[in-house]
C-alpha cells in the first residue's frame, strides 16, 4: 500500500490508512487477463469519444501523407486519360567526385567517367523536354497572321534552330563518348611477355544504368524527328523564308543590310534544313563514325554486352507495360528500340529472337505517346529505319500489328467522356 506525502512522493506502508486517516492505495498493478471480455465495448466507447490513437490529429496527418505518397494519384486514375502531369527534377547538392571514394583507383576512374556521362545524358534529356519540344510543337499555333508576320515568326525561330543544332551535335558527341568508353572497358586482354594482362576484370560487370540513360537520350532524338514531322508548318515556312533571302539579294536598293553576310547565312539555313528538318536527327546520330582512337564496331565483347543489356532492359520493362501502376515504361520501351537500332547499325547482326521480342510488345502497347499530340509506333519505326527487318516477318504479322493498332485506338476513343 502507499500514500502521497506533502511533496507528492509515494510513501509505501502495510497500513490501510495514512497518518491523516485517509485510506491508502494499492501499490500493485491491476490484474491482467489475456481473455479480454469487454474489448468490443471499450473500443466502441473510445471510438465514440474519439480517444483512439488513429483518431488523433497526428494520425490523420500521417494518413494524408501516406495517401499522397501512394503509387497512384487517385483510386480511379487512368494513365491514358489523365489530362495533367507533374514532373519533379530533384536537385543534388553533392558533386559526383565526392560520392565516389573507393580504395581502387581504377574503379574510381571508371565510375567517375560513366557517372559524369549519365549526368550529362540526364541534363540533355531535361533540356530537350523543357526547351525544344514545346517550341517545335507550338510553332505556327494561334491566330493566322499575314504572310509577312509569319515570316517574322520564322526569322525568330531560326535562332532556336541554331541552338537546337548545337544541342544535336552535343548529343552525337555524348553518344560517341559513351560507346568509346564502353569499348575501352570491354576489351580483350592484352599480351605482354607471353602473359595475358588486363587492368580490370569486367566479365561480371553490367552497366545497365548507362544503357538506360543512353536509351533516354536516343529517345529524345526520335521525339525531335517526330515533332518536326508532325508540325508541317516548320518545313513549309523554311523554303518561303529562303525565297525572301533571295529576293533581298535581287533588291539591294530597297533594304539596308550588309550583303556580305548573306552567303554565310544561307549556308547556315541549308545546314539547319538538312540536319533538323529532313527527319534524320536520330539516323544521323547512329550512322556517325564511332571508330577513332578506340575501335567500337569490331569489339566482340562490347557486342555481346550490348545485346545482353538490351535483353535485360526489355525484360525489366515489358512485364509492367499496360499495368495500372505503370510510370515511364512506354518511354523506356522507345529507348530500347533505339538501342536495338544502334546495335544493328554498329554490328549488323540479325538477332531474330531479339527482334521478335521487341516486335511482340505491340500486343500490349500498339502506340506510344511521346509528347503533345505526337504518337509513335515501334513497328513503323523499325521497318522505316531498316526495311530489311521485314524479311524476318510474314505478312500476317504485319497485318496483325495494324489491326491491333486500330482496335486499340477505337477502345480508347470509346472510353473518352462525351
Amino acid at each position: 500500500m502507499y500514500y502521497l506525502s506533502e511533496k507528492g512522493e509515494r510513501v509505501y506502508t502495510f497500513k490501510k490508512v495514512d497518518p491523516l486517516g485517509n485510506p491508502t492505495q494499492s501499490a500493485h498493478p491491476a490484474k491482467f487477463s489475456p481473455d479480454d471480455q469487454y474489448s468490443r465495448q471499450r473500443l466502441k466507447l473510445k471510438t465514440r469519444y474519439r480517444l483512439l490513437l488513429t483518431q488523433t490529429p497526428l494520425a490523420k496527418s500521417l494518413r494524408r501523407i501516406e495517401d499522397a505518397l501512394g503509387s497512384n494519384i487517385t483510386q480511379t486514375w487512368e494513365f491514358d486519360l489523365n489530362p495533367a502531369e507533374l514532373k519533379y527534377l530533384p536537385y543534388e547538392q553533392v558533386q559526383v567526385l565526392e560520392l565516389i571514394r573507393t580504395e581502387n583507383k581504377i574503379c574510381n576512374k571508371i565510375v567517375t567517367v560513366f557517372a559524369a556521362l549519365c549526368c550529362e545524358c540526364q541534363f540533355l534529356v531535361h533540356e530537350c523536354e523543357r526547351k525544344y519540344l514545346p517550341a517545335i510543337l507550338f510553332f505556327g499555333e494561334g491566330e493566322q497572321d499575314a504572310k509577312e508576320q509569319q515570316q517574322t515568326y520564322f526569322a525568330h525561330f531560326v535562332s532556336l534552330l541554331q541552338d537546337l543544332s548545337c544541342y544535336v551535335n552535343r548529343c552525337n558527341e555524348v553518344v560517341v563518348n559513351i560507346l568509346q568508353q564502353l569499348s575501352a572497358l570491354y576489351t580483350q586482354p592484352g599480351i605482354q611477355n607471353g602473359r595475358s594482362i588486363r587492368l580490370m576484370d569486367v566479365s561480371d560487370l553490367h552497366l545497365a544504368i548507362v544503357y538506360d540513360h543512353l536509351g533516354d537520350l536516343l529517345r529524345c532524338l526520335i521525339t525531335l524527328d517526330e515533332c518536326f514531322r508532325a508540325n508541317a508548318q516548320v518545313a513549309e515556312k523554311c523554303p518561303a523564308f529562303k525565297r525572301i533571302i533571295t529576293s533581298i539579294k535581287n533588291n539591294v536598293d530597297k533594304v539596308q543590310i550588309d550583303l556580305s553576310r548573306l552567303p554565310s547565312f544561307e549556308k547556315i539555313l541549308a545546314v539547319l534544313e538538312g540536319q533538323l528538318l529532313d527527319g534524320r536527327i536520330f539516323q544521323n546520330c547512329i550512322e556517325q563514325i564511332f571508330d577513332t582512337t578506340v575501335i567500337v564496331t569490331k569489339n566482340p565483347l562490347l557486342q555481346e554486352e550490348f545485346a545482353l543489356m538490351i535483353r535485360q532492359l526489355l525484360s525489366t520493362i515489358e512485364p509492367k507495360l499496360g499495368e495500372f501502376h505503370e510510370l515511364d515504361g512506354r518511354l523506356k520501351y522507345v529507348g530500347v528500340c533505339a538501342l536495338f537500332c544502334l546495335h544493328y547499325q554498329l554490328y549488323r547482326v540479325d538477332d531474330k529472337r531479339q527482334f521478335k521480342a521487341i516486335w511482340d510488345v505491340y500486343k500490349k502497347i500498339p502506340i506510344v505517346h511521346l509528347c503533345g499530340n505526337i504518337s509513335w509506333a515501334a513497328s513503323r519505326f523499325l521497318l522505316e529505319k531498316y526495311p530489311q527487318f521485314s524479311r524476318l516477318l510474314d505478312k500476317k504479322a504485319i497485318q496483325a500489328v495494324e489491326q491491333q493498332r486500330i482496335t486499340y485506338l477505337q477502345s480508347k476513343e470509346s472510353s473518352l467522356t462525351k
